[in-house]
């Protein structure tokens, strides 16, 4: 409305600032008289306010003919200049900033005063060495006074373009909220860095303040809570008795800027905390394998030490406990060494006659335990020393897939997006993890019992009753080959490893490779015997354990030792179900009695059993570390076991009946079950150290 000047007050010799109305506003004879009166009325309302977040009003008068006004001088600067650039301010400096405002507005208010032309130029911070910031109100000299809370109709169209309110700019009456949308803008402004509303004329810009809504604060700040947002579109409402007080408006956002703070601190506290449950972990897991190497170098003084500092770490461990026990124990058995590694009594040549005696003893404990391995159910022949386990589960239930007929087998792929069923349906389906869709595979006139995935999850195969096998590519279920392999039906198939070779088993007696890439047959491994059916094949394709129906024994067949069988020998159990470990070295096998019995491959010794009181185990798949055990049961159990002690680590309910499969994802997270009640269940498991 007018320039600024800096003067001295000849009076009290102080400064002040020293408002003079322009010219042209004095033009017209009749503007000019309304005018000098409203401000000398004005000055005289505003100079009763006594706020230290509003510039004091200390005289008005007029000189030749133009009104001034006289006010308190501040040394400092603007709003407007600290928003210079389109900087946006942390939601700290806003909620000063509006607290100071909004502390103004009220005094102002309380006292029937509204501003009218609240804006960032007219906003300023003073800085004290003694006080620090504080902030000022400016050009309340020209604030409109109200007749009590109804208000009065506008009689000069006062205000700033880019903040007035739609009441202002229509002469319609005005109030206090007139203030809190013109404040609107200003926090809007603050917080994203540019108006809510631009245009390229006023006149479209006063269209779009009556008219219009803002865009989004977070479409310029994606850290804007919620609270924030909903509180400055409230602050900006065309109808002024939706806008909130001043108070009220404060205390929003206040509120709202200290929910996102906490949850933010929340967020991160949590991200320090999981940060530090790794690295733990990644210590614990260094330690004990620090251990076992010093273990199995029969350095047990080495490997108590790491593990005790393992254990010092993960106190309720009992199977890290266990193994500093057995370390204890066969440490004491050690003789004391000496300078050179020896006892100072050992000569040369007694150690010569001692690794004589030694080699002789192995020979014949080797001829042993390849003749006849176990004598008796639970009797531990040269037991491998797994790692102590540490970790415990946390298991989610991910829902089911509605399978319609029973499920005989479930494959996932290896990132555990994709899952594939076959099933009594003479179907194979392919479901997608994350909606639970199913994609339907082309070209299946009669499907079969059982189904695999290529370790890059990028291909399905599955065997028919009529001999065939048929591969599918995973991304859209499109046809790639069809393989006549076998003169009877199909009941199992698998991949190598690396995927690029396929085996299938039939009821033909024949176990046969394939050419993955161009479905050539590589040969024929085996012909299994009447009475024996497959029940797991090795990942290196070249080992499979059958069981035999009428004798009630499991061999170990091996076409790398030109055709070597070994007999697991002992109890005669019916076996249901068998996997091998992904690194081939350990078998597990499933039987009716209700137990899970794991072997070592290489010389057909029984590690231990796994069991509890329970129903026959007609599902067994060993996790891809080989560290855990998941078990389906006729009662529609799902069991997840510990390999290093055999202890249980959950169980899982959700199958009414009989689970014929369970396999895991490659990374271990998804554990998938397919059962006689005509549906697949879904399991997240989070593995963690405790």
């Amino acid at each position: 409305m007018g320039a600024v000047y800096k003067a001295k007050d000849n009076k009290t010799w102080g400064i002040v600032a020293v408002k003079i109305v322009r010219k042209e506003l004095l033009a017209r004879p009749a503007d000019a008289k309304v005018l000098k009166a409203l401000i000398i009325r004005e000055t005289q309302a505003a100079g009763r306010l006594d706020h230290p977040n509003i510039a004091k009003v200390i005289n008005a008068g007029e000189d030749d003919g133009i009104p001034y006004i006289i006010m308190e001088w501040i040394d400092g600067y603007t709003l407007s200049e600290e928003l210079e650039g389109s900087k946006q301010l942390p939601f700290e400096r806003v909620s000063t900033i509006l607290k100071q405002i909004t502390s103004a507005l009220m005094a102002a208010h309380a006292a029937y005063i509204v501003h009218r032309d609240l804006k960032p130029s007219n906003i300023m911070f003073r800085v004290q060495l003694d006080v620090g910031e504080t902030l000022r109100v400016m050009d309340f000299g020209l604030a409109k006074p109200l007749q009590g809370e109804s208000g009065e109709k506008s009689s000069i169209f006062a205000g700033t373009p880019e903040y007035m309110s739609p009441e202002q700019i229509k002469l319609e009456y005005i109030d206090k909220k007139a203030d809190i949308y013109s404040l609107g803008v200003i926090l809007y402004e603050m917080l994203t860095g540019r108006l809510p509303f631009v245009a390229d004329s006023v006149k479209e810009l006063y269209r779009l303040h009556m008219t219009a809504m803002p865009p989004p604060l977070q479409t310029f700040r994606a850290d804007i809570p919620a609270g924030v947002e909903n509180l400055v579109f409230q602050m900006l409402d065309k109808d002024p008795a939706k806008r909130p007080g001043a108070k009220e408006a404060y205390d929003r956002f206040a509120d709202a800027v200290e929910e996102e703070k906490a949850r933010k601190e929340q967020e991160e506290a949590e991200r320090q905390r999981q940060q530090a449950e790794q690295e733990r972990q990644n210590i614990v897991r260094q330690l004990v394998s620090e251990g076992q190497r010093a273990f199995e170098a029969k350095n047990y003084g080495l490997a108590i030490s790491k593990w005790e500092e393992a254990l010092r770490r993960f106190p309720n461990d009992v199977a890290l406990k266990k193994q500093i026990a057995r370390a204890r124990d066969l440490n004491k058995k050690e003789p004391p060494p000496s300078g050179n590694g020896f006892p100072p009594w050992v000569s040369l040549w007694k150690v010569t006659l001692v690794v004589a005696v030694l080699l002789l003893v192995a020979s014949g404990v080797y001829w042993v335990v390849n003749k006849q391995v176990i004598n008796k159910e639970g009797a531990v022949v040269s037991p491998p020393t797994p790692l102590p386990g540490l970790v415990t589960l946390d298991v989610e239930s991910l829902g089911e897939l509605p399978a319609q007929r029973t499920v005989f087998e479930v494959a996932v792929s290896r990132d555990g997006q994709r899952v594939a069923s076959a099933g009594d349906e003479n179907m194979v389906r392919l479901w997608q993890v994350s909606d639970h869709n199913m994609l339907r595979l082309e070209g299946q006139a009669r499907g079969g019992q059982c189904v695999a995935m290529s370790p890059d999850g990028e291909t399905v195969v599955s065997g028919r009753d009529d001999g065939t096998i048929l591969l599918w590519r995973a991304g859209d279920g499109s046809l790639l080959s069809t393989l006549p392999g076998h003169k009877k039906y199909v009941f199992s198939v698998g991949f190598s490893r690396d995927g690029q070779t396929l085996i299938s088993a039939g009821d033909d007696g024949i176990v046969r490779l394939w050419q993955v890439s161009d479905g050539s047959p590589l040969g024929d491994m085996m012909m299994r015997r009447p009475d024996e059916r497959v029940v797991a094949i090795n990942p290196d394709l070249r080992t499979f354990a059958l069981f035999s129906v009428t004798g009630g024994r499991v061999r170990l067949w091996s076409a790398s030792d030109t055709g070597l069988s070994k007999v697991l020998d002992g109890p005669k159990y019916e076996v249901s179900c068998g996997a091998f470990e992904a690194s081939g070295r350990f078998l597990a096998l499933g039987s009716k009695d209700g137990a899970v019995r794991i072997y070592q491959v290489s010389n057909g010794s029984l590690v231990r059993p796994l069991s509890e009181p329970n129903r026959e185990v007609d599902s067994v798949a060993f996790s891809p570390n080989g560290q855990m055990i998941a078990t389906g049961e006729s009662d529609g159990t799902i069991k997840l076991w510990r390999v290093s002690d055999g202890s249980l680590l959950k169980k899982l309910g959700g199958h009414s009946r009989k689970v014929w499969s369970v396999a895991f994802s490659a990374d271990g997270r998804l554990l998938a079950s397919g059962g006689e009640d005509r549906t697949i269940r879904l399991w997240k498991i989070t593995e963690k150290i405790q």
